[in-house]
Order: structure tokens, then sequence, then C-alpha cells
């Protein structure tokens, strides 16, 4: 999907290892300010060679929940049109790989169908039932009758850590006694000049709805002015919340800037590599997904050498706290956020030298080989 064609630099592991790669991306949310055209791209030997726009379905925003089922089914006759096209000219293909359930069981058709060897599942959502809107909670009913079927049937499952794993064991989808794979979401290092910053900016990158705590971040700008008058904040991305949270944010206008929906991965990094901070502040809620995946706007931090301010609520910020890579502060107090931000400007200098170190880890070209060893 558009707004994951390149996290975690998974398209670029893809393009770099593979001779022949061809790329479905389908915009599923249809953002006023997201991108507006759905694509496939063929890559040959590391290059482009060939891109064609598919057809895509526009809708109102009140529209978005019941034309899902002609966008899922518009999603699948292109997949399906058009790798029995490209295995025409390139023959079958090995791999069919994705990281969602639905596209999942159209790669399980193709392969049925003779047109792919094998399929990968790289399991990166839960999605729990409890959401207080009925027409997610019956989108995500839905998902999940696509789920089960991809985890007995596809060649290989991955999953990017061991809550997610756990849960389906729970579920009795995966057999309790399988050992799982674990590849988690993977990081692109830069080499980062550690110095201290005259600029304050504060950051944040990703989906614009409230479980991402954009609402918190802006809730504290009082107290960060107040204490830090010469901070500023840059926002990055798209989402159902976007024009909501701009009204919001209006008169705090000179502090903040939003960029909207940015798709190359490279003008992101050269934005978010000027940030002081970055901000992943989850609300704690029962229906949050983010409890149960990787943080990918984490790892994008912390790949630049950019200390982070969390909330405990993915799994992943004990490692931020192991790591000295951040500071993980309660959801809602503003008083915490500021004392956690002046920590980090203090000492900034050994929170990027902790934040790069923690990155390294997961580089992606170390950590992806495992994904397609089947």
């Amino acid at each position: 999907f558009a707004q994951y064609d390149n996290t975690g630099r998974i398209l670029d592991f893809l393009v770099k290892n593979f001779d022949i790669t061809v790329q479905f991306s389908f915009d599923h949310l249809r953002l006023k300010n997201g991108r507006k055209t759905n694509f496939i791209k063929i890559y040959e030997n590391g290059k482009l060679v060939e891109e064609k726009k598919l057809l895509s379905l526009r809708t109102p925003p009140f529209l978005l929940f019941s034309s899902l089922p002609f966008v899922a089914f518009l999603m699948f006759i292109q997949t399906f049109f058009y790798s029995h096209k490209v295995t025409k000219k390139y023959g079958k293909f090995d791999i069919f790989f994705t990281v969602n359930a639905f596209s999942g069981c159209i790669g399980l058709l193709l392969k049925k169908f003779l047109l792919v060897k094998k399929t990968v599942f790289w399991v990166w959502d839960y999605f729990p039932l409890s959401y207080p809107d009925w027409r997610m909670k019956l989108a995500r009913w839905v998902y999940w009758q696509f789920d089960k079927p991809c985890m007995q049937y596809s060649d290989r499952i991955i999953f990017t850590n061991k809550k997610l794993s756990t849960l389906r064991k729970k579920a009795g989808i995966i057999k309790s006694k399988s050992k799982p794979t674990i590849v988690p979401l993977g990081t692109n290092v830069q080499k980062v000049i550690i110095r201290e910053r005259k600029k304050i900016v504060i950051g944040f990158l990703g989906m614009l709805k409230a479980s991402q705590g954009i609402d918190a971040l802006i809730d504290n700008l009082p107290h960060v002015i107040k204490h830090i008058p010469h901070a500023r904040f840059e926002i990055i991305g798209s989402g159902p919340e976007e024009q909501r949270l701009k009204e919001k944010a209006k008169k705090y206008g000179k502090y903040i800037i939003f960029h909207g929906f940015i798709e190359n991965q490279n003008k992101i990094e050269k934005i978010t590599k000027n940030w002081t901070i970055g901000t992943a502040l989850y609300t704690p809620d029962e229906s949050n997904e983010s409890y149960w995946g990787d943080p990918s706007k984490i790892k994008i931090y912390i790949s630049l050498g950019i200390p982070v301010i969390t909330t405990n609520v993915s799994h992943f910020s004990d490692e931020i706290t192991k790591a000295k890579a951040g500071k993980v502060v309660p959801h809602g107090s503003p008083e915490h956020f500021v004392q956690a931000m002046k920590h980090i400007i203090r000492y900034h200098t050994a929170y990027q030298r902790d934040a790069l170190k923690l990155a390294k880890k997961y580089h992606y070209e170390k950590i992806y080989p495992e994904i397609f060893n089947v």
C-alpha cells in the first residue's frame, strides 16, 4: 500500500537483491493530501525499466468505508491481470511477497494459477476488534478472514516481533509448538555528524490519526513554548484526521509546520536529519494497533541519530530505554514531555550516539535476507 511502499527500506532491498522486481502499489486510504494514483513498476537489475498507472477509485470521505469492497475488487483484478502479463514476459516468479493479509490471499491464488512458485507473508500488524467506530470494527473483522488462510497456506511466515506470533498462537491460527521466525523492520543507518544543534526542532513522521498521538503533541505546545520558546515543530505525513489537526494547531502557526505526505524516503531523510528529537506519542488505547506492530517512525529517527520521545505503548519503548536512545514518557503529561526534552537537549550528543548505535543493530541489509530464505 502507498503509505508503506518502502517502509524499513524493504523495496530497496528487493530491488538490490533480485534480478526482476515487480511492485504493485495501491492507495487504499485515498487521502485528500496523499498520493492520487495506483501503479505497477518493474525493476531489472536494480533499475526501473517500466512504470504504468493503474485504475483507482476516488470517493468523497463519507463513502470511504462503503467503497472498500470495490477498491479491494479493483486491486485484485489488476494484480491478477498484470501478474499474468509480466509472467508471459519474464516467466514464473520465484516469490510473491506481501505484508498484508488481503494481498497475501491474492498471492495464494497466483500460486494456485502457477504464476508464482512460493508466497512469503511478513506479518506487520494486529488489528484489535475493540474499535469504537463500528465501521472500522467491521473492516477489521473482514481483514481477519483473510489473515487465517495466509497463516495456513503461505510458504513462509515472518513476524516483526514476538507479540504478533504469540497472538496468532493464542488464537489457534498457527501451531502452538511452531517456532516463529522474527525479522523486525530494518533501519537505514546514515552517516551523521554528532554535534550540538543550535535550532531545536521536534518532529513527527507518520499517519495523522488520533492513535499516533498528534493531539498530545499539539496539547504539549503551550508548555514547550513556555520553557523552550525557540523550539519549533515539524510534521510529515497525511491521514484521515489531517484537517482537524491542522485546525487545532492553527493558533500555534509560527511554531509548527505540516509538510504533508512525502513519498520519497530520501526527501523524508533530508528534512528529518535536522530534527533534534523525534516523537512517537502513541495513545494507550486497547484498540490501538501500535501496541503490536513494529514502530517504523522510530526506526527512521534512530537511523539518523535522532533521539526519541515515546510512550510505553510499542514493544520497542523498552529498547529505547535500555539503549539510552531517548525517553519514555506517560501519555498526556506535558510536564514529563518538557522534562524529557530538556534532558535530551542537554545531553544531545550522547543521545545521538546511542540512537545510532541502536540503529546499527537493525540495518536492513543485515537482517532482511532471512525473510526470503524459502
